[in-house]
């Protein structure tokens, strides 16, 4: 079985029978595991470390870029964007309470507020 060469922009778990020419991969017998790697924030020029369990969730979940931002940079622009998320306000259809919610509500639909709808999962 030939799984593809692992490079810096197709991350794999594992590669089987490669050449270990790329720096921030470790020749282990007949696969190859990651190396923690530093990475230069592009927020605040920070460094900071991709670890190899990270380059591994990221093979596995398709993910084909490395981050470029730190972990407070990353949290800090996540927090900036539910800021920004413009809320609507309606009347929950189940209990007639108001509602805050990050769509529009549209008139064919019912809009139940947070605790109709964590009732409504159980």
């Amino acid at each position: 079985m030939s799984v593809p060469k692992v490079n810096k922009t197709n991350f794999g778990a594992v590669r089987f029978n490669s050449d270990a020419d790329d720096n921030n991969f470790k020749s282990e017998g007949d696969f190859t595991m990651y190396e923690d790697r530093t990475l230069t924030c592009k927020d605040c020029g920070a460094e900071f470390t991709f670890t190899a369990g990270e380059q591994e969730f990221y093979a596995e979940k398709g993910l084909q870029n490395e981050p470029q931002r730190c972990k407070e940079c990353r949290e800090a622009k996540r927090q900036l964007f539910n800021q920004q998320r413009k809320m609507f306000t309606t009347v929950c259809a189940q209990c007639g309470a108001e509602a805050v919610v990050p769509f529009k509500p549209k008139n064919d639909k019912p809009v139940l507020c947070s605790e109709c709808f964590a009732a409504s999962k159980q």
